[in-house]
């Protein structure tokens, strides 16, 4: 599976590990990058496919990509998101970035995500049928 956002891209190999790459500003690789003062300092992009190593452990079974950032939901239903406000773009009012994929536990489980421009939606299962 590849997800494709505005410039950048995450990939999902056969074993459930994420790959991504392209612009890594905002934090919607999931490699950690902080941004620097005005893009001057240091480049966060990515231009080799490169493991999300906070990932590690999980099987990505989708993934999804928007403008400045990034979901993906693992075989557990868990949803993950990062990137630019990615909590934000989830409800939880938060305006910070997270640079690395972070767990939400407030969802059921998680069987679709989709990231817009500005906003994500995510599907639930009822767990109790």
């Amino acid at each position: 599976m590849v997800a494709l956002g505005s410039e950048h891209s995450i990939a999902i190999t056969d074993e459930g590990e994420a790959l991504s790459w392209g612009a890594g500003g905002s934090g919607r690789l999931g490699h950690g990058h902080q941004s620097s003062i005005l893009g001057f300092l240091r480049s966060s992009s990515e231009f080799t496919p490169r493991l999300i190593k906070t990932l590690d452990g999980h099987k990505v079974k989708t993934v999804s990509a928007g403008l400045l950032h990034s979901a993906c939901i693992d075989d557990n239903g868990s949803i993950f998101v990062f990137g630019e406000r990615s909590l934000y773009k989830l409800g939880f009012g938060k305006e910070n970035n997270a640079t690395s994929p972070s767990m939400i536990g407030k969802f059921p489980i998680c069987e679709e995500v989709a990231c817009g421009g500005y906003h994500t939606c995510v599907v639930t299962s009822n767990s109790s049928t």
